[in-house]
């Protein structure tokens, strides 16, 4: 179902088996990464970039770049059509931020 709903997006077919995996892939290592102190500085960013990602996608799609307007299906929030998306998206930009801002950066001993 996955496989049908990535080959109806308006991108080439060739890139469906990548993105099948690798879209699930990055995500569960970003999650991953935001488990642990140690990395999730880093899951921050990449859920920024992902995001980020996500909402030009979804800026295309609302703003007929596409030949066609790919389904707004799949996930959690499968009801919500591509507008809703696009105002959706900025409060876990926003949320992914603020998680940034949260994390301490450890101040260098000046006698070390």
């Amino acid at each position: 179902m996955f496989y049908d709903e990535m080959n109806n997006q308006p991108l080439p077919n060739w890139m469906t088996p990548y993105l099948v995996w690798g879209i699930p892939s990055v995500e569960i290592l970003v999650s991953v990464a935001l488990m642990y102190g140690k990395t999730r500085k880093l899951g921050l960013y990449a859920s920024v970039l992902l995001m980020a990602i996500f909402s030009v996608y979804v800026s295309l799609a609302v703003f007929n770049v596409f030949e066609r307007t790919p389904c707004s299906c799949g996930g959690v929030i499968k009801e919500l059509n591509w507008t809703q998306h696009l105002i959706f998206n900025p409060f876990f930009l926003i949320a992914a931020f603020w998680g940034l801002s949260l994390i301490k950066t450890p101040k260098k001993n000046l006698l070390t």
